[in-house]
């Protein structure tokens, strides 16, 4: 068709603004608040609308690019409709802090923190995909249920079954952006959204802890400003997703918004969607946990918001945990639920600390230290942490008798306790959202310093914070150009203030967007050929995947759109689905009897997370037949094979294939990975 990919992109954009446009309107106008709360709610119904349109066709087997669109504008329309022609008067005035100035505070951050997200995506618009666990599982099962219409289970085969049987929220998210265009072009940039609603959330909770709002915008700023967060705008990931569901959650338990019209609303879509996003939401829980006797203190909670919270928490991350309790008798399959040793239910496996945690000194440095990739610079965490301390020294009967300071103070840090005494993985993204309420914390003690001091204290937070980040020449160009764009949108501001409408900063950005997205128009079939063509030169490099790289660009280039591509002891399969995810991965068991993970034995010890894909890797290969095997092969369609060569022993298919040489057509082969052609399947069967 001409123009096919054109009008994918107008899909795809028309579709989102329109989303926006709906869940912006109804905010403003059925939930009340300053701009900030018109903006959070505004976010938090744009991906709720994502969430419900992909699980509700999923769950009907009728998931696609173009069931997806009328569904999402269904319920656009009942948005629109449902926030009728008038303002919703019922509400609770706007935070006394609504003045021109704090709304020019908060423009100014915000832009700020866009354009360096814009300005680091744009630089990495051509460069695919790298992150592990984009690669195993979160992109390959968006793209699966786009190709069979339903959500299912995705096996991660030669790696850690868990991700197979937990909550893939995050792959929902990313299935919408795929579906449109049929490519990854936006989805790596998936976590943008997440990261600039993060920022408005955490802005609201410094706010609620008394902060005033450029105090409050400033911290803000500097947490997701940290490499920790901000680095992860160009990876198809879910952490940052997970934070500010647990952020807003807090948000909307605070005292000062319980008693909100929508409060349980809010509340319930907020712990839904994180219950949703995967199993490591349950080093959050002791956070919320703390926040329990706001509802039971709350009238309106009181007569009937309990119900409705738990209600759509159940409906949203419900079906994850019902699936695998009708599948294995464990709502949290594969892992064992065990209480003071005793097994309550079953699952392949047991977990235990990761040994990177076995000492304290161990897990500080992994906390607070930066060791590893995922965490907060040193300098930034010992300014933090200092103001924890001065929190609880000076605040203790407010974190004591506040559930918000409660859930801030004590809560993050119990969070953080739980993760080093049982965490599998030495990953400090599981407690995202302790350290971004730390922030929170800083907020609130800085609003103590006397006036002018709470400025200055955000200030050299934010400076300790872009010092830590800005680290390469291409870092500080990204600032300077959120420098230059926050400053434009600013000043656009204060030359028409608020009381003109439209304001002359709104038609400033949205002509940036217009002008953004027509020259996205103009060159986008050029752009899809450049990512295609990425592929093969980004994935090869030594740095990235080397000789399986390779062997991935053998096959881009070979097998064509339809292909069905069999893998063997690899767990990295999405770059087989192709550029345009028009070709479909399977693997082939070669043990009798193996047709699902959750048939493989349960490890009769408790497993680290460095070990869990070293030992499912070796119970898949037990008992490995040949025939078996074939048999799989010819039954899965499998049109090409792709086999791994990492590990210290051989994979059972290399000796399987040499036994049928003529059923084999070999591509591509090194010490890292071979590619074949199945020339002669019936050769298979002899």
């Amino acid at each position: 068709m001409p123009y096919e990919e054109e009008l994918r992109l107008a899909y795809a954009v028309g579709l989102n603004a329109i989303a926006l446009a709906a869940a912006y309107r109804f905010a403003r106008r059925r939930l009340g608040g300053d701009f900030v709360r018109q903006l959070i709610d505004a976010g938090l119904i744009y991906y709720l609308l994502q969430y419900v349109v992909i699980g509700a066709l999923g769950l009907m087997g009728l998931l696609s690019p173009w069931t997806i669109g009328p569904l999402a504008l269904m319920l656009c329309a009942l948005l629109w409709a449902g926030s009728g022609w008038r303002r919703d008067e019922k509400q609770l005035a706007p935070p006394p802090q609504a003045h021109h100035t704090d709304r020019a505070a908060v423009i100014a951050c915000f832009a700020f923190v866009a354009g360096y997200a814009g300005a680091y995506a744009y630089q990495q618009r051509h460069i695919p995909p790298t992150a592990d666990d984009a690669l195993t599982y979160h992109l390959p099962a968006a793209v699966q249920w786009l190709q069979t219409g339903r959500i299912e289970l995705f096996p991660t085969w030669f790696f850690n079954p868990a991700n197979t049987y937990s909550p893939l929220g995050g792959s929902m998210f990313m299935a919408w952006l795929i579906a449109p265009l049929g490519n990854d072009a936006l989805v790596r940039f998936v976590q943008v959204g997440p990261l600039l609603l993060l920022f408005l959330v955490l802005l609201e909770i410094g706010r609620l802890l008394g902060a005033r709002t450029p105090t409050a915008a400033l911290v803000a700023t500097a947490a997701v400003m940290m490499r920790s967060f901000v680095n992860q705008v160009i990876t198809p990931k879910d952490d940052v997703f997970l934070t500010v569901f647990c952020v807003a959650a807090v948000m909307s338990l605070a005292a000062a918004r319980a008693e909100e019209k929508w409060s349980p609303w809010r509340a319930g879509v907020a712990v839904g969607l994180l219950l949703a996003m995967k199993y490591t939401a349950i080093f959050s829980l002791p956070i919320l946990l703390l926040m329990a006797d706001v509802p039971l203190r709350t009238a309106r909670w009181r007569r009937g918001g309990m119900l409705i919270a738990l209600a759509i928490v159940l409906l949203l991350a419900g079906p994850w945990y019902l699936r695998n309790a009708m599948l294995a008798g464990n709502p949290l399959f594969p892992i064992d639920l065990r209480v003071g040793g005793v097994p309550l239910l079953r699952g392949l496996f047991a977990t235990t600390r990761s040994a990177a945690l076995a000492t304290p000194a161990d897990a500080f440095a992994v906390l607070f230290g930066g060791r590893g990739f995922y965490g907060p610079p040193p300098p930034v965490m010992a300014l933090v942490l200092l103001a924890w301390g001065g929190a609880v020294v000076f605040l203790a009967r407010s974190a004591l008798r506040d559930a918000l300071w409660r859930a801030c103070v004590v809560g993050s840090m119990l969070s953080i306790g739980l993760f080093a005494l049982a965490s599998p993985y030495a990953e400090v993204r599981f407690v995202y959202p302790a350290i971004a309420l730390l922030f929170a914390v800083f907020a609130g003690v800085a609003a103590r310093i006397p006036r002018g001091g709470d400025a200055i204290a955000a200030g050299m937070l934010l400076a300790l914070v872009m010092y830590t980040t800005l680290r390469e020449p291409v870092q500080q160009g990204f600032a300077l150009f959120a420098l230059i764009f926050a400053s434009v949108l600013t000043a656009m501001y204060w030359l028409a203030p608020a009381r003109y409408a439209p304001p002359m900063w709104i038609v400033t950005a949205c002509a940036a967007l217009l002008i953004g997205t027509g020259y996205a128009y103009v060159n986008w079939t050029a752009y899809l050929t450049a990512i295609a063509d990425a592929r093969a030169r980004v994935w090869p490099d030594p740095a990235v995947q080397g000789e399986l790289g390779r062997a991935w660009a053998v096959l881009d280039g070979d097998a064509p759109a339809g292909s069905v591509i069999a893998y063997a002891n690899t767990h990295f399969v999405y770059p087989l689905q192709g550029a345009r995810h028009r070709k479909r991965v399977v693997y082939a068991p070669v043990q009798p009897g193996l047709s699902a993970l959750h048939e493989l034995p349960p490890s009769p010890q408790p497993l680290a997370g460095e070990q869990i894909p070293s030992h499912f890797t070796e119970q898949t290969r037990q008992r490995a037949d040949a025939e078996t095997w074939r048999a799989n092969l010819v039954a899965s369609g499998a049109d090409y094979l792709l086999v791994g060569k990492s590990g210290s022993i051989a994979p059972p298919e290399l000796t399987f294939i040499a036994e049928r040489p003529a059923a084999f057509e070999l591509l591509y082969d090194s010490p890292g990975a071979a590619a074949y052609r199945i020339r002669d399947a019936g050769a298979l069967g002899d």
